[in-house]
């Protein structure tokens, strides 16, 4: 265990909440707590030396799991000065391994939401001991809880699962923030709307909570210090009570055989687009995993649109030598649908891949569209290309390649539809896509075509819109980072 200061930290507060059980029913010999007092006492002081000046989540694990065996047993040696110690280093952390707009480095909703509980827990335990974190962390805690409030979809069905996350992992942030007696740090619905987080480079493209349910996270961000996927411009849709379009999740969180991690990380598992059979790389460019300014993500709310626009432009195949850039830039209309506008540049001729995955259920083709087959909501998905696909084909639970697969927690994997549509061709190729959730089995009366100027879709709530893409090429996301 002393390998491993993660599994230390967490397992002295397994030991605290055990001995919190048993003690008051004698089931604890004096002998025995006295050799546990000193067993606890020592991992705290290798906890304060192995936690300094180390970088990611594991030192906030190793500070709470100080504080919380401090405040189990105030009686012991030096308490003082290891939760001075604990609380210092909680605030050093939090400043170096959160962004500025509140979202954790590592870019991965679930493991952003475990520093936030190791924050949360932290807190509680030093109100315990008499203390406070520091102003702040405290504040930056806020504007964490915010984010994963975001990341989570109206219902609560699922928190989006960019990275290594399981999506049925939906924190309960009421019952732990009331716990530590944060409870008003939760933003009130009429906060929770349109938003990007620059540093991130995720957008929100949503309703407002108090209008409705539609909600996109459009995920336009760098790749992030660690658990992550090559899933750039990839995105989570949910509407009307339903997820319909999500990221795939995790499985198995090791590297055996029946582990289907190595496939649920790649660009083919995602809601993206595929060069000449090649996944994106990002993991081969580290100078721009994290990043030290604001990507350069357009973003606009207006009254009947909100836009965010972004680009993949590293390079594709395990050299990131494939020098294509895909820009995709999405339009939510009028709260009610979206289109996604995707562009393709580059030299010479390419295989192109675009591939959505859904969440498991029923989803028949038609031509460029395709719709699902639930009994109260549904989602059309159609698109028109500049020219024409070769190859649009569904897969669901296909093993050789493996394709169409979803995994909503830990240790569960399940067939799910995955579209792909794919043609060889010279660049730039371009193409607009519509994502229209709509209530019952019948599919809407609406017609979607392009123009000169760009796709016009007329339905019966909006009427008549035209829409065009106003970021055809987004400026390079390959620009000056910090290393990890």
């Amino acid at each position: 265990m002393f390998g491993s200061y993660l599994n230390e930290a967490i397992h002295c507060e397994a030991w605290v909440n055990c001995l919190r059980q048993l003690q008051p029913h004698g089931q604890v010999q004096p002998i025995e707590l006295l050799r546990i007092l000193k067993s606890l006492h020592e991992q705290v002081a290798y906890l304060a030396i192995v936690t300094n000046g180390h970088g990611g989540n594991w030192p906030t694990v190793g500070c709470r799991g100080m504080l919380a065996t401090l405040a189990a047993f105030p009686v012991l040696r030096d308490t003082q000065a290891y939760t001075d110690y604990a609380i210092r280093a909680l605030g050093e952390q939090i400043d170096e391994q959160i962004l500025p707009d509140g979202v954790q480095d590592e870019l991965t909703p679930h493991y952003h939401w475990c520093v936030v509980s190791m924050l949360i827990g932290a807190a509680g335990y030093g109100r315990l001991l008499g203390r406070d974190l520091e102003p702040r962390t405290i504040e930056t805690l806020r504007k964490m809880v915010h984010y994963t409030q975001q990341t989570i979809v109206p219902d609560s069905s699922a928190q989006v699962a960019f990275n290594d996350s399981d999506p049925a992992a939906v924190p309960n942030l009421a019952n732990n923030l009331t716990g530590a007696s944060l409870l008003d740090f939760l933003s009130p619905a009429n906060a929770l709307g349109p938003e990007l987080f620059p540093y991130a480079g995720v957008a929100f493209l949503r309703q407002p909570q108090e209008h409705g349910d539609l909600y996109l996270a459009f995920d336009g961000g760098p790749f992030g210090r660690g658990h992550q996927h090559e899933d750039k411009l990839g995105f989570w849709l949910f509407a009307y009570g339903r997820n319909f379009l999500v990221d795939p999740g995790r499985h198995l969180y090791d590297w055996s055989e029946t582990s289907y991690l190595n496939y649920l990380k790649s660009t083919r598992a995602h809601s993206t687009i595929m060069i000449d059979h090649q996944n994106q790389h990002s993991q081969g460019r580290p100078d721009t995993w994290i990043p030290k300014s604001p990507v350069p993500i357009p973003w606009s709310v207006k009254k009947h649109e909100i836009r965010a626009a972004a680009c993949y432009d590293l390079g594709y195949g395990v050299e990131n030598t494939i020098a294509v850039t895909h820009h995709r830039e999405i339009v939510f209309i009028h709260e009610r649908f979206w289109i996604i506008f995707d562009y393709v540049d580059g030299d010479g001729d390419h295989y192109i891949e675009s591939r959505f995955q859904f969440a498991p259920g029923e989803l028949r083709l038609d031509g460029t569209q395709a719709y699902t087959h639930f009994d109260y909501a549904n989602l059309l998905l159609w698109t028109i290309p500049t020219v024409p696909y070769a190859d649009i084909h569904v897969e669901c639970g296909q093993e050789s390649p493996r394709g169409g697969w979803y995994s909503k927690r830990h240790a569960l994997i399940e067939p799910a539809p995955c579209l792909s549509l794919s043609l060889f061709t010279p660049l730039p190729f371009t193409t607009a896509t519509l994502l229209f959730p709509y209530r019952g089995q019948k599919k809407p009366d609406i017609s979607f075509h392009r123009d000169d100027t760009g796709v016009v879709v007329s339905c019966d709530k909006t009427g008549q819109v035209r829409i065009s893409a106003e970021h055809g090429t987004i400026m390079s996301t390959n620009m000056s980072h910090k290393a990890p």
